[in-house]
């Protein structure tokens, strides 16, 4: 049985590829095909940074006594946001992660707004804002010189200005700042944003249930398919796939 592809076959995989390459999310997409090529997987899960509570405080104002007893520094722009932060009525347990603009598949940085689209993409919403001072009472081990901002819908300030609050460690004191959360703000490769995973789905629909997926597919192994086909093709291929990727057949 012949199992070579044909032309016909990987034209409309192969068009779709190389329009997402030029769309608005190509870096995204240029990272991943990387990886596949390298035989990795190219849309694996990040890993949880941390996992915090919130909706522990009655008020802003019981938050933040308690941020100054534990010895936190708050900065005049993130007291003035933390003022204006609503906090959750209910206790929640959050899985965050952490990923930087490279990470994220932007090596020479991006817009803000362009950040949180690609973490989208990779099932990781924007932070509650009470994220930013629940992060920094409970992240007590905070190592030296780490600058975390969090990926949240912005604050407006006393000025006006959208912010977003900063968690890091200068000089040993750990601190709550903030810094500018306009949508075009522009942020280089080695910045790192702490955004929440989404707790209903592993997966964003809009990329991954509608977009194509690489599969490491080989001879002797089977590509599992929806529509419980089992086909053995020989070479690497661009599949249009209901699941992430294949399964080894037990």
């Amino acid at each position: 049985m012949d199992t070579r592809l044909t032309l016909s076959d990987v034209r409309g995989p192969l068009t779709d590829l190389l329009s997402k390459l030029e769309g608005k999310g190509g870096e995204v997409w240029l990272q991943g095909l990387k990886k596949f090529l390298r035989k990795e997987n190219p849309w694996e899960k990040p890993e949880t940074f941390r996992t915090i509570e919130i909706g522990t405080y009655e008020d802003v104002e019981s938050l933040r006594k308690d941020l100054e007893e534990s010895g936190a520094q708050i900065g005049t722009w993130a007291r003035d946001i933390l003022n204006k932060t609503e906090l959750s009525q209910s206790k929640q347990s959050l899985d965050l992660v952490v990923l930087s603009v490279k990470e994220l598949g932007f090596p020479e940085g991006a817009q803000y707004q362009d950040i949180c689209k690609a973490a989208e993409s990779r099932g990781l919403d924007r932070c509650p804002a009470e994220v930013g001072a629940q992060l920094r009472r409970q992240y007590q081990d905070q190592p030296e010189g780490e600058w975390l901002i969090v990926a949240m819908e912005p604050i407006r300030d006393s000025d006006g200005d959208p912010d977003l609050f900063v968690v890091e460690r200068d000089g040993g004191a750990r601190w709550l700042s903030a810094s500018d959360g306009s949508p075009d703000s522009f942020w280089n490769a080695h910045f790192r944003f702490v955004f929440v995973r989404r707790q209903s789905s592993h997966f964003s629909p809009s990329f991954y249930w509608e977009s194509f997926v690489f599969a490491d597919v080989k001879s002797n192994r089977l590509a599992f398919f929806p529509s419980h086909l089992f086909v053995w093709i020989q070479e690497y291929i661009f599949c249009r796939l209901w699941i992430l990727f294949p399964k080894e057949p037990s």
